[in-house]
């Protein structure tokens, strides 16, 4: 081999050897940067997993938080309970134990339960009654899929408007739930319609029943329950005590025009079944 020949293999490796340091410089950096990118992730991955586990204590503590609240306003409604009944330390700790119990065999908690004995509590109802009331209004409100509180008002209202004793108010849920389970109706619905029309149709002498069941009729032939009200309302009021212009109108929908004596007599439910179907969907005056 010439020297020249030597020469060009020499520089040969040479060049070679740089080119070999030089990919094996880039790899050791890239993977230096590989590995710190890995303690990078690492760290990223503890950031991650400490923020889940902080946010799964915060959602416990908040939850928590909520039940101390909710136990607290259990206790206060109870309490106060306890002092408008006037119960001694032992009746108190036997209706709480009560409450609860209605509360596992209901859809309401405790502390709607509560509130809504708080509301018993101040018509005068005491003891086992208001506890019984009680019962009735959560399974009856259940059964018709209403808000408990919506359905005690109502029969509470009830019972005012008709003078009727307070521990009627069951007997009157029963019959507000067997209304509107047999009507396109609600409780609630009953109860507008019923704050228009009930105070006359005590006066006239209708009773509950016949209201109830007057309003159904309408509501079932589509006439929504505060125009239902109001219908029967102003009804009874011109029937009573007709004017001449009222007398005319009456005419020309051949509704008959009975005395006070004779309102009393007849069956409510009689008198708007003979109403024909196109008079309930006027649109009413509002005097």
């Amino acid at each position: 081999m010439s020297s020249h020949q030597i020469q060009i293999t020499v520089n040969a490796v040479d060049n070679a050897s740089k080119v070999i340091r030089k990919l094996t410089n880039s790899t050791s950096n890239l993977s230096s940067k590989f590995s710190s990118l890995g303690k990078v992730a690492q760290i990223a991955g503890g950031i991650l997993v400490g923020a889940g586990v902080l946010g799964a204590f915060q959602k416990l503590r908040n939850e928590i938080d909520d039940t101390v609240k909710t136990f607290a306003e259990f206790e206060y409604q109870m309490k106060l309970v306890k002092n408008i009944m006037g119960l001694t330390s032992e009746e108190y700790s036997e209706m709480t134990e009560k409450v609860k119990k209605l509360a596992a065999e209901t859809i309401y908690s405790a502390r709607d339960l509560s509130n809504a004995l708080t509301d018993i509590a101040r018509t005068g109802i005491k003891g086992d009654q208001a506890l019984a009331v009680l019962e009735n209004a959560a399974k009856a409100s259940q059964a018709a899929g209403e808000d408990l509180n919506n359905v005690l008002n109502v029969a509470i209202s009830i019972v005012k408007t008709y003078g009727l004793s307070v521990e009627e108010t069951s007997s009157v849920m029963d019959k507000l739930l067997n209304s509107a389970l047999n009507a396109k109706t609600t409780v609630t619905d009953l109860g507008t319609a019923l704050s228009y029309v009930a105070p006359v149709a005590k006066q006239v002498g209708w009773s509950l029943d016949e209201l109830l069941s007057a309003l159904a009729l309408l509501q079932d032939r589509g006439m929504e329950a505060s125009k239902a009200g109001t219908y029967l309302r102003q009804a009874l009021m011109k029937l009573t005590n007709p004017t001449k212009k009222a007398l005319e109108e009456l005419k020309k929908f051949h509704i008959e025009l009975y005395k006070v004596t004779e309102i009393k007599e007849k069956d409510i439910g009689q008198v708007v079944d003979e109403i024909p179907v196109s008079y309930t969907h006027l649109t009413l005056p509002t005097n």
